[in-house]
């Protein structure tokens, strides 16, 4: 038996533009993008948020229009009644343009 739930998110999309690199007060570096997923019926927006030394590595690799792969896990930002959920990535791969 399972006693603990399990949190994994693995979503491909393009990147509506170029992130901006930001450092936190601590020094660590963070991006933040969105990620446009679109289904057969559907087109749904994700924020992404990636952190320390692969939030450099992607920022560097990163191109609107691109299709990327992003696995990570989901947080909810904010309070209950207004927040938003996110995907925290922890890996982000390049898997060819928007019309591959």
């Amino acid at each position: 038996m399972i006693d603990r739930d399990f949190n994994k998110v693995i979503i491909t999309g393009y990147p509506k533009q170029k992130p901006e690199l930001k450092l936190t007060t601590t020094g660590t570096e963070v991006i933040n993008f969105i990620l446009v997923n679109e289904g057969v019926k559907s087109r749904e927006y994700i924020d992404v948020t990636v952190w320390g030394e692969l939030a450099e590595k992607v920022y560097k690799d990163i191109i609107p229009q691109r299709r990327i792969m992003v696995e990570g896990t989901l947080h909810h930002i904010g309070d209950a009644a207004r927040g938003r959920v996110e995907i925290r990535a922890n890996r982000v791969f390049s898997i060819g343009d928007k019309n591959d």
